[in-house]
């Protein structure tokens, strides 16, 4: 985790810097928006559809949909290789070269597209689609409080008889395989 959050903005500023940005031509860049555009329906279509199977609302399914968009970091892990593929085994002033450095700018194109605009709307639409469980939130914030509640188990004890131990419901959680 503590590799993921100083890693990625390095991987991002290194993909960045490798992109000659002004041999994008128009169209190709217009054509890659649109097949970015048609990737994404596609994505948020299958994500809705895929999570209808358990017992979510219209509204969370629609906010998984939204929330399974790409983030960029898949993007700027692979959106250099067939350009350094091609250059290995084509040399820099190939044609191959060439269209892996349109792959690589495409790539970046699509980080500065769904990074900013998927982290936008799960904000927006997250306040609007999601409801808060009271009993779960004990801050407006949603931050899952300590459970305090307990329970009362008989546990049969064939020399003294029933004794009852008093158990709280994180160590039920705890022995079910869940976690705090």
């Amino acid at each position: 985790l503590v590799g993921a959050k100083r890693g990625e903005p390095l991987l991002f500023g290194l993909i960045g810097a490798a992109v000659d940005v002004s041999r994008l031509k128009g169209n190709v860049a217009g054509y890659g928006v649109l097949t970015l555009g048609c990737g994404l329906c596609a994505r948020c279509a299958t994500a809705f559809f895929a999570a209808g199977g358990g017992k979510l609302s219209v509204k969370e399914r629609l906010f998984i949909a939204i929330a399974w968009t790409p983030k960029a970091t898949v993007q700027a892990a692979l959106a250099g290789l067939p350009f350094d593929a091609a250059i290995e085994v084509y040399g820099r002033g190939s044609p191959e070269a060439y269209r892996g450095e349109i792959l690589l700018a495409l790539g970046v194109l699509s980080i500065l597209i769904t990074a900013p605009l998927g982290a936008a709307a799960m904000a927006v639409l997250g306040e609007r689609l999601l409801d808060k469980d009271p009993e779960f939130c004990a801050s407006p914030r949603g931050t899952p409080r300590q459970s305090v509640d307990s329970r009362r188990v008989g546990v049969s004890d064939p020399e003294t008889g029933t004794q009852d131990v008093e158990v709280t419901e994180d160590e039920v959680k705890l022995g079910r395989g869940g976690s705090f």
